[in-house]
């Protein structure tokens, strides 16, 4: 678990060695909101995957954060992001997923982005496939509030009465969820 951190949750980057095939799965990024020696900032990051060719985030849980959950950014190529829960990112980057126009191929399937002061997706990159995201509005091909079991108490699986239930797509890439349950179940 990564909590009350500045800046950035995690950060995938180094241009001379491209850090390639890394994932990134099963971690609780929560309360990016300070910064080191005071002052303010508005671009912190939960997970940023900024060079390396298929790089896989996943099953991941990224909240509170006053800027982007997840930026794919600079020299990443095939990134995929997968089953991702991002809640509560705030300020004028308060973005769930952020591409730039230098992330190339990147896939995002089946993630949730719940209130967000900006915009759920910002997609800039090249060659982008996003399916069965949910969010509030109809950035996302899946609408509606998520229907957790207990937000306030940090629990975000979701309730019985989730429209994100039975319409995930299936991934070879990820068989599990983040409690070990095999994937997908139901209709998808």
């Amino acid at each position: 678990e990564i909590d009350n951190c500045a800046r950035r949750g995690i950060f995938i980057y180094a241009p001379a060695y491209r850090p390639s095939q890394n994932v990134i799965r099963g971690n609780r990024i929560s309360n990016l909101t300070v910064t080191r020696g005071g002052g303010t900032r508005t671009d912190h990051y939960g997970i940023s995957v900024y060079s390396g060719e298929g790089n896989l985030v996943h099953n991941n849980v990224i909240t509170n954060v006053v800027g982007n959950g997840i930026t794919v950014d600079l020299e990443a190529k095939n990134t995929q992001v997968f089953h991702n829960t991002v809640v509560g990112m705030k300020g004028p980057l308060g973005r769930g997923i952020q591409l730039t126009t230098t992330g190339l191929d990147t896939r995002g399937h089946n993630n949730l982005f719940w209130l967000v002061d900006g915009a759920p997706i910002l997609d800039q990159g090249v060659n982008t496939t996003f399916s069965n995201n949910l969010c509030a509005d109809a950035e996302c091909e899946v609408t509606g509030a998520p229907s957790f079991v207990d937000e306030a108490l940090g629990d975000f699986r979701l309730g019985p009465d989730s429209p994100a239930i039975d319409t995930g797509v299936a991934l070879a890439e990820v068989t599990n969820d983040v409690l070990g349950l095999a994937r997908p179940q139901g209709q998808g």
